[in-house]
Parts: C-alpha cells; structure tokens; sequence
C-alpha cells in the first residue's frame, strides 16, 4: 500500500514565543498587589536562565510527542541529540508516514494541536518549579492536545465506487 508522507515543521520561536506570553498572561492574572515576586517568577522571560529551562522543556515535549507517535513517524529518519540548544531560531521537523487513504484536511489540525502540546507541556514544566497549584492544568491540556492529535492521525477518506464505463 502506497504511503503519503505528511511533514510538519514547529516553529522553536513560535513555542518559546507562547509559552512566554502564557506564563505572562497567567501570571498578570494572579496578581493581587502583594504577590509581585511571585508573579515576576513564574513569566519566562528572555532572561537566559529562564529561556535555557524552557527550550530544554520545548526539546524534551517534541521528543516525548514523537516517541507517542512513533506509529507513523518515519523511522528511517533518526537523529538524536541531548545537548541543549539555547538557539531560539530554527524549528522542529516531524516526518509522519501515513497510508494513501489519509484525510490530508486535516493536516493543519495536526500541526495545531502537536504545537499546542509542546507549549502546554513545556508551561506544565515551568510552573511545577514556579507555580505548582496550575502545573496539572496545563499538564490536562497538554494530553487533550495529544489526544486531538492522534484522532487527526487516525481520519482516513472514505472509499469511492470506481466509475462504471456508460457506454
């Protein structure tokens, strides 16, 4: 049977770019006049400690994604690498191998939801260090976007009649 090869590429500043502005958001959103260090702490900024932490979470998220996926990943193309990349340019390509009666209207669903499980992890991660009581929130998003993920995997086009020749 025929394979189609779908890539998906996420963007490394996209993912840091979120999960700074939702660690900010959720953060602004707690503050009661008394907190400010509190909050302060636990929004990624771009200072090099705290972006650091993140791209090692945002690495580790895509690596657990595709181990979850390994189904349809290409598994002749294999790199592998522990070092940590403090780059904030360049993006992460997924190669999915998927049979040829694969719904491909779903593709830009797959790419949103395997971006928004990178991020909710990578938040899940940041706030068991600097906000616990949320941490689990996010963790829940994250295995939805998983889930959301694997059922835009699993779509598949029904088959046709061929057509008979009218003559």
């Amino acid at each position: 049977m025929a394979k189609k090869t779908i890539t998906i590429t996420l963007d490394k500043g996209e993912l840091l770019y979120e999960v700074e502005n939702k660690t900010y958001l959720t953060g602004r959103s707690r503050e009661d006049g008394n907190n400010y260090a509190a909050v302060s702490h636990m929004q990624v900024t771009e200072e090099p400690e705290k972006q650091n932490q993140v791209l090692r979470y945002i690495s580790n998220a895509v690596g657990t994604l595709m181990a979850q996926l390994s189904e349809w990943t290409d598994s002749d193309v294999v790199t592998s690498n522990n070092a940590l990349d403090t780059e904030t340019g360049g993006a992460y390509t997924i190669t999915l191998l998927m049979p040829s009666n694969y719904d491909q209207s779903v593709v830009d669903s797959i790419a949103a939801s395997m971006h928004s499980y990178v991020v909710n992890i990578a938040v899940a991660e940041w706030f068991l260090i600097t906000n616990k009581a949320e941490a689990s929130d996010y963790a829940t998003l994250a295995a939805s976007s998983l889930e959301a993920t694997r059922q835009c995997l699993s779509k598949r086009v029904r088959p046709s009649r061929p057509a008979m020749c009218g003559c």
